[in-house]
């Protein structure tokens, strides 16, 4: 075989790309695939409260990565939670009930 010149060179670098590209682009999207096909089977298989309990765990340590969340998560909001009832104490009745 004679000297690859600098033509030949770039071709082969060109297909050895494409061909990265292609395996990573094939594992990416099997690996979503996969994700999809378990997020489905966990959501017909029912409730899975131990699961529930983990992510709950997970949240709570992720709030401590972030900076500014390191509070409590309503610590930063309004006195009154739009959903349900006003967090503060005095505000809910619990006082009342404790006297």
């Amino acid at each position: 075989m004679g000297p690859i010149g600098p033509g030949k060179h770039r071709i082969e670098v060109a297909r050895d790309d494409r061909r990265w590209l292609l395996a990573w682009a094939g594992i990416f999207v099997g690996t979503l695939a996969l994700l999809v096909v378990a997020h489905q089977l966990y959501r017909m298989t029912g409730p899975h409260p131990e699961i529930t309990a983990a992510i709950r765990s997970l949240k709570h340590q992720a709030r401590w990565l972030i900076p500014g969340l390191k509070g409590k998560p309503h610590a930063r909001g309004a006195a009154v939670d739009p959903d349900h009832r006003s967090v503060d104490s005095t505000r809910s009745g619990q006082a009342a009930q404790r006297a």
